[in-house]
C-alpha cells in the first residue's frame, strides 16, 4: 500500500489464547511507514529504524487481490505451491480478505492550510501545487461537490480562485485557526476537512492536543479530517493521530509521491461504508500446523488456529497476514485440505450478518521436480516486503558500528531483489520503495570520514524521537 496508506494494520492489541481484537488501520487509512522514510531521506537524515519497523508491514501495502463482485467481502488463501514432498516441509501461506470496491460520493471538500514558515518562496510555490491538485480533485468528484480553500495567513503569490469558509488572517497559531472552523461546522452533506500542514516544529504539547481534541469535535459533528503535510520536520506520531482523529488519513508531499493518486483514494475511503465486527477464523487440518506469524507481529495464534476479529473495514480495505506453515509427512500420493478460513461479518449492503467459507488443499508427490514450480507472485512480494524492512534495521545497525559501506551493502542487496520481482511484474509501490532505499545510500556514500563520529550518529539517528512515538491522546 505504497503512498500513505498504512501506519501499522494494528492499533492497539487485546490478547486472548485464541482471539486477537484488531482495531485496524488498513492501508487506506494509517501512514505508510517508507514515505515517513522519504520524508527523513529528503530531510538528509538517517533513519531511525526501530521507530521505522511497523508492526503490521504488510497492510501498508495494497496486494492487488481478487475484489467481490455481489458481496461485500471475499476471502483468499495463497501457499508458496500446490505440490508438496510427501516426505513433509514448511511453506508459507499469505492469509488476505478483501472488500467490494465503493462508489464515490459527493463531497464537500474544506482546505485549512498552515504553515509556520509560510514566507519562503519554497514553501509558496508547494502550497501553490497542492492547491492545484486538490481543485483538480474536486472537479473531478460527483455532481454536488465543491471545495473552499482557507489559510491561516495572506499572501499575495497565492490564488486560489476558490471560495473561502473564513475571511483570510495572519495567524501563526493553529489552535486559533482550528477553533474558528469548529466553532461554524456545518452538519448534513458530508463534510471533509484536508488539513494542509507545513512548518509546525512552534507546536508545543499542549497546543498538539488542543488540535486533537478540536479534531475530536468535528468528528462528533461527522466530519472527517484527512492530513496532508510538507514539514521538513513532521512531527509523524502528531500527524498521525490527527488523521486517526479524524477518520481520515495521512499523505507526506515528496517530489516523488502520488498526490492525485492519494486523494483518489482517500476521498473514496472516508464516505465508503464500514463492515462491522468482520471475525476471521483460519483453522488448520490434517495434521498442518501453523508455525509462525510473519506479519503482523505478535499476532497472537495457536498450532491449529488464527482467530482476528476486525470491529470496522472500510470498503475498498484489503487485510493480510503472512503465516509460515508445517505440512506434515504422507504415507503416500495424496490430494488433502490444509486449511478452512472464514468471515462473519455485518454487511453495509444487505444490512444483515453474513457468512463467507473457503477451503485450501494441496497435492503431495514423491517426485522432488514435481516441487520445483516458482513461488507464488503473491508470497514473493511479501517476502520482499518484509525484507525492505528488515534491510533498514540491518542498515542502522551497521551505521551505529561505523560501519556506513557494510550499510550501503545491506540497502543494495535488498534493491537488487525488489528490482528482480519488478522486472516480473511493474509495481508502483515496490518502486517507490526501490528509489527511497537507492537515495537512502547514495546519501550514505557521500559522508566523509569526520562526518563518521559516533555523536554525530546516534544524534541524527534519534534525532527528535517524539515525532514517532509520542502518545498523544
Amino acid at each position: 500500500m505504497g503512498h500513505t496508506w498504512n501506519l501499522s494494520g494494528v492499533k492497539h492489541l487485546r490478547r486472548s489464547p485464541l482471539i486477537l481484537v484488531v482495531f485496524l488501520l488498513t492501508a487506506c487509512s494509517g501512514t505508510a511507514v517508507m514515505d515517513m522514510v522519504n520524508r527523513d531521506v529528503s530531510d538528509k537524515r538517517l533513519v531511525a529504524s526501530d521507530e521505522a519497523y511497523p508492526i503490521d508491514p504488510l497492510n501498508q501495502y495494497h496486494h492487488n487481490l481478487e475484489r467481490p463482485i455481489n458481496t461485500d467481502l471475499s476471502l483468499h488463501l495463497i501457499s508458496e505451491r500446490n505440490t508438496y514432498l510427501n516426505t513433509g516441509e514448511s511453506s508459507l501461506l499469505l492469509v488476505g480478505v478483501t472488500t467490494r470496491q465503493p462508489v464515490q460520493q459527493p463531497l464537500q471538500l474544506h482546505a485549512l492550510i498552515y504553515d509556520e514558515a509560510y514566507a519562503m518562496n519554497e514553501h509558496i510555490t508547494t502550497i501553490g501545487l497542492i492547491t492545484r491538485e486538490l481543485v483538480q480533485q474536486a472537479d473531478n468528484l460527483p455532481q454536488g461537490s465543491a471545495i473552499t480553500i482557507d489559510a491561516a495567513f495572506q499572501d499575495k503569490r497565492l490564488s486560489y480562485n476558490k471560495p473561502a469558509l473564513h475571511p483570510a488572517e495572519n495567524s501563526r497559531d493553529l489552535v486559533k485557526f482550528l477553533r474558528s472552523f469548529a466553532q461554524t461546522a456545518a452538519t448534513g452533506q458530508k463534510q471533509h476537512f484536508l488539513l494542509v500542514l507545513g512548518g509546525h516544529e512552534g507546536l508545543n504539547k499542549k497546543e498538539k492536543q488542543d488540535c486533537l481534541d478540536i479534531i475530536n469535535i468535528l468528528q462528533a459533528r461527522s466530519i472527517t479530517t484527512s492530513v496532508i503535510s510538507f514539514a521538513e520536520k513532521p512531527d509523524f506520531a502528531f500527524l498521525a493521530k490527527l488523521a486517526e482523529n479524524g477518520h481520515g488519513t495521512t499523505y507526506f508531499h515528496t517530489p516523488e509521491a502520488d498526490m492525485q493518486g492519494w486523494l483518489s483514494k482517500d476521498t473514496v475511503y472516508i464516505s465508503s461504508p464500514l463492515i462491522r465486527d468482520a471475525k476471521l477464523t483460519l483453522q488448520a487440518e490434517n495434521g498442518v500446523e501453523i508455525a509462525q506469524i510473519l506479519s503482523p507481529r505478535h499476532l497472537s495464534h495457536t498450532t491449529k488456529q488464527i482467530a482476528v476479529t476486525i470491529p470496522s473495514l472500510h470498503l475498498g480495505d484489503e487485510y493480510v497476514l503472512l503465516a509460515k506453515i508445517v505440512v506434515p509427512p504422507q504415507d503416500k500420493e495424496q490430494h488433502i485440505n490444509t486449511f478452512t478460513f472464514s468471515a462473519e461479518y455485518y454487511s453495509p449492503t444487505s444490512r444483515r450478518f453474513e457468512r463467507e467459507t473457503i477451503t485450501h488443499s494441496i497435492n503431495f508427490t514423491p517426485d522432488k521436480n514435481q516441487t520445483l514450480g516458482e513461488t507464488a507472485f503473491p508470497i514473493k512480494r511479501a517476502e520482499v516486503i518484509l525484507g525492505t524492512f528488515d534491510s533498514l534495521q540491518t542498515a542502522e545497525q551497521y551505521i551505529r558500528g561505523e560501519r556506513p559501506y557494510q550499510a550501503v551493502a545491506a540497502l543494495t542487496k535488498q534493491v537488487s531483489q525488489i528490482e528482480t520481482l519488478l522486472r516480473k511484474k511493474s509495481d508502483s509501490e515496490l518502486l517507490r520503495d526501490s528509489k527511497v532505499l537507492q537515495r537512502y545510500f547514495e546519501r550514505l556514500l557521500t559522508f566523509n570520514d569526520e562526518w563518521f563520529q559516533w555523536v554525530t550518529i546516534q544524534r541524527d539517528l534519534q534525532w527528535n524521537a517524539d515525532r514517532y512515538n509520542y502518545a498523544y491522546k
